[in-house]
């Protein structure tokens, strides 16, 4: 049991990060119309601590959205709902 604990430990410490900054430099250009996001991500779901994929999805998908909805025009006669797809995506992030 211990040795399990050890690794899981190590695992957290030393290999996780190098993971989360590898997935983060994917997600560079990454924009939220963009669903493959949630593809890259969710094998990592359960894998990663809650706090540790908060914080990376806080740091690394948060932004895009808050930029993607500023840049959203709003415009009732001339509404073009495949721009939906940003919240959509946001919603899909969702992983838990």
């Amino acid at each position: 049991m211990r040795a399990c604990f050890d690794l899981g430990s190590r695992l957290e410490t030393t290999v996780y990060p190098v993971i989360r900054h590898k997935l983060s430099k994917a997600l560079v250009s990454w924009h939220p119309s963009d669903r493959s996001a949630k593809l890259m991500l969710l094998p990592w779901h359960g894998v990663f601590s809650k706090g540790d994929m908060d914080a990376f999805l806080i740091k690394n998908i948060v932004p895009k959205l808050q930029l993607a909805l500023q840049e959203l025009v709003i415009n009732p006669h001339q509404q073009h709902l495949g721009e939906d797809n940003l919240l959509h995506g946001a919603e899909s992030l969702r992983l838990r």
